[in-house]
């Protein structure tokens, strides 16, 4: 297992982080209430992915609910999804 030092001088852009995340499990959250969780199969420097086993969840809030009131959650398994 790497210390976080050696990972800090592995780290020099943003896209090596995202290369440390290859083949492993990662959370994107995206716009409009929606999340994705899956492993990242590849990726390309527009940040555009490919993930496997992938579980997307859209959370509905009505416009005209009160603070308090409950939402809807949707859940979407996939085997495969590419994200652009």
């Amino acid at each position: 297992m790497e210390t976080a030092s050696t990972m800090g001088s592995m780290i020099d852009e943003p896209l090596d982080l995202v290369k440390l995340c290859l083949d492993e499990k990662i959370y994107v959250k995206l716009r409009g209430n929606r999340e994705l969780s899956g492993r990242l199969h590849a990726y390309d420097q527009h940040l555009n992915m490919v993930l496997e086993d992938v579980e997307e969840k859209i959370t509905i809030i009505p416009d005209n609910s009160p603070q308090d009131a409950p939402f809807q959650v949707i859940y979407n398994s996939l085997d495969f999804y590419i994200y652009t």
